[in-house]
């Protein structure tokens, strides 16, 4: 019965975040596709580089930096939209 409870808590939660991400790629669609492209970047660069770590390949510390610097272009635009009222944490 808790988990049951607890699911459909967890559903509406989501529910409600989705609705709320879809609201700012609404208003602020620009903005928010850059914030999610330059994610996505840094995420994929980073991945890279840990698996050159991980098989001793070299070259990992040019994904390294190149995800550093996708995540510092990620932070400016998530802090412009920030300043228009947007809360990242919210609904989590």
């Amino acid at each position: 019965m808790i988990k049951l409870i607890q699911r459909i808590l967890d559903e509406r939660k989501a529910r409600k975040r989705e609705e709320y991400l879809n609201e700012w790629k609404a208003k602020e669609s620009d903005l928010y596709k850059k914030m999610e492209y330059f994610r996505e970047l840094a995420r994929e660069n980073e991945s890279k580089a840990w698996s050159m770590y991980y098989n001793d390949m070299g070259g990992g510390d040019a994904y390294s930096a190149a995800a550093s610097s996708y995540r510092s272009e990620f932070r400016k635009y998530e802090k412009e939209l920030e300043k228009l009222g947007f809360e990242p944490e919210k609904y989590l």
